[in-house]
């Protein structure tokens, strides 16, 4: 369903941005107190009409 296409297009945009991890908004959302955070970016992606943002938690 669509949380798979979604995940499988962040992997895409993980690959290309050369990052280790990205999460989408919504696991952000609920784990964003727990880590410490790089960078948020705001992507378009096949199959959305509108970008999605991601995060790139930062375990250094």
């Amino acid at each position: 369903g669509d949380t798979v296409n979604t995940a499988s297009r962040i992997e895409s945009v993980n690959k290309l941005a050369k990052t280790s991890v990205l999460v989408s908004e919504t696991t952000y959302d609920i784990v964003k107190d727990n880590y410490k955070w790089k960078k948020k970016f705001r992507t378009h992606v096949k199959g959305k009409e509108l970008a999605i943002v991601v995060y790139e938690p930062d375990f250094g």
